[in-house]
């Protein structure tokens, strides 16, 4: 009779345990789900970021390009500049 007792207490003891383990799993498995949503969240702002900087790069590269553009054409100008003032010269 106290063996039935005894089996009895520990099957009950044994289905506690199990229920609690199942309970920390489900409890783990949310946790990692959480994280990983919170890991997806993170790569999709770095790659927001990575495109930010990608079209900032490529925005200074275009003003850079475009100073030497201007640099150029400055240039050309006092050149014409020169020969149209040498030309009057020659006119008058």
């Amino acid at each position: 009779m106290i063996a039935v007792v005894l089996n009895f207490i520990e099957q009950q003891l044994l289905d506690d345990l199990e229920v609690e383990l199942r309970k920390r799993e489900e409890s783990i498995t949310s946790e990692e789900l959480k994280l990983e949503m919170e890991k997806e969240e993170m790569i999709k702002e770095r790659e927001a970021i990575i495109r930010t900087t990608n079209e900032d790069v490529g925005m200074l590269e275009l003003v850079e390009d475009q100073r030497k553009e201007n640099e150029l054409l400055r240039k050309k100008i006092v050149e014409l500049e020169a020969k149209k003032t040498a030309l009057d010269k020659s006119v008058i």
